[in-house]
């Protein structure tokens, strides 16, 4: 009973009652982990059809479930809930992944290329970028399942790294790409690229892969799983990035070179709505001052090799960032900008709780913050595991187990006689 009141001597009443249902263990060997399918089959049944804890009823901050009841409220948790909630969480995230993929295609057919070129566009090359990422991604995973790591709710995260990583090692490609010269066969220019940007990438994924595959040494288990798969799909995302999307790359090079169509590389003259204008043509339309012919909708060629963004970066912020007030301003902000980062993070809280990764509707987190507010002085169960071994000529040691332990600060004292009948059976 939580917080009882007491009347003539006896229990008059209680805000809470905890009640706790012992099952039977029928646990399987299944794969390198045990399962027991028949009590995880029953909890499954009593939490959704029984105490309809998949649709709980939430006020304020508190989310019970959805067990109808004018009289009580029931807060429930068993094995399977963890499980459970942060199922729902990773499933969650699937929309969040599939949404960050969908932005990225979007910025890299807005910038990977000629914007709204006919044939300086790199629309297909976009798709085939994210396939590329994807792809690592995925070997990235397996690997990781193979070497036998869990997979933990941390893990949902790891897609958004993986999709900025690519896509950087895209543009570092790609950028290195148009500044060859135009004139060499596509299979030179690839390899000059290469021969630049394949470094620079190379650099950085090592740089990656080293940091965080030291941190698998870390003592907590799921940051440690969290880094091996990071650092199995940073080096799987290098392999990819210099083999497979630069094998895209040069196919789609040999495309722009024989002035075809983006997406559609098949049409030599594009659609009939949409042809593509011959090289000849369009570079006599531009020398005569003319708009590009294959150039669509109301787009300019951009006036820098850089683009837009490296016109402005050129033309207005570099000639100010060399002016010496405003090299020392800056200096003067970051320094002061660091120091009050380094402050906050050393008054960081280093926590280690299960509960950070439940979301604020779920019920099994307004059970654990109940179970806190109403049976917070009776304290932490602890468990004492013991390997195989003689058990019956080891009595006087194991009774000996719970009389060390009441000894330990912080530990209450329990009761002698049901730890010696224990012990003795």
């Amino acid at each position: 009973l939580g917080s009882p009141s007491f009347a003539n001597g006896g229990i008059a009443g209680a805000k809470s009652m905890s009640i706790t249902y012992l099952m039977k263990l029928d646990r399987k060997l299944d794969g390198g982990s045990y399962t027991d399918p028949v009590g995880e089959g029953f909890e499954e049944e009593i939490l959704k059809k029984v105490l309809a804890c998949d649709k709980p009823t939430c006020s304020g901050n508190s989310c019970a479930c959805g067990y109808e009841s004018s009289s009580i409220s029931v807060y429930a948790a068993t094995t399977r809930s963890f499980g459970d909630v942060f199922g729902g969480v990773i499933s969650g995230d699937v929309g969040l992944v599939n949404g960050a993929f969908m932005l990225m295609i979007l910025y890299l057919i807005l910038n990977l290329g000629g914007l709204c070129h006919k044939v300086n566009s790199r629309a297909g090359l976009a798709f085939l970028c994210v396939l590329t990422i994807v792809a690592a991604g995925a070997g990235g995973y397996g690997l990781g399942m193979w070497s036998q790591f869990d997979y933990t709710p941390v893990h949902s995260v790891l897609p958004f790294v993986i999709i900025g990583i690519g896509v950087d090692d895209s543009f570092v490609i790609m950028n290195a790409l148009d500044r060859t010269d135009a004139s060499l066969p596509p299979n030179e220019r690839i390899a000059q690229a290469l021969s630049h940007a394949g470094v620079s990438i190379m650099v950085t994924s090592v740089t990656d892969f080293v940091a965080f595959a030291i941190s698998v040494s870390s003592a907590l288990p799921a940051l440690s799983s969290f880094c091996m798969y990071a650092a199995f799909c940073i080096l799987l995302l290098f392999i990819f990035q210099v083999t497979m999307f630069s094998a895209f790359a040069a196919l789609d090079l040999r495309r722009v070179v024989s002035n075809r169509i983006d997406c559609c590389f098949c049409l030599p003259r594009g659609f009939i709505c949409c042809p593509v204008v011959p090289k000849e043509e369009a570079a006599r339309a531009i020398e005569e001052g003319k708009k590009d012919p294959n150039q669509m909708l109301c787009c300019s060629q951009p006036r820098h090799t850089g683009g837009r963004i490296g016109l402005v970066l050129e033309k207005v912020a570099a000639p100010q960032l060399v002016k010496k007030p405003v090299a020392a301003v800056l200096i003067a902000l970051f320094s002061g900008w660091c120091g009050i980062c380094a402050w906050q993070a050393a008054s960081l809280d280093v926590q280690d709780t299960q509960r950070k990764f439940l979301p604020d509707d779920s019920y099994l987190l307004t059970t654990l913050e109940k179970n806190d507010e109403y049976f917070s002085d009776v304290g932490i169960k602890m468990d004492v595991m013991t390997v195989a071994g003689d058990y019956f000529g080891s009595q006087r040691a194991l009774v000996g187990i719970g009389a060390e332990l009441e000894t330990v600060k912080y530990v209450l004292p329990t009761s002698s006689d049901a730890y010696r009948n224990w012990a003795a059976a």
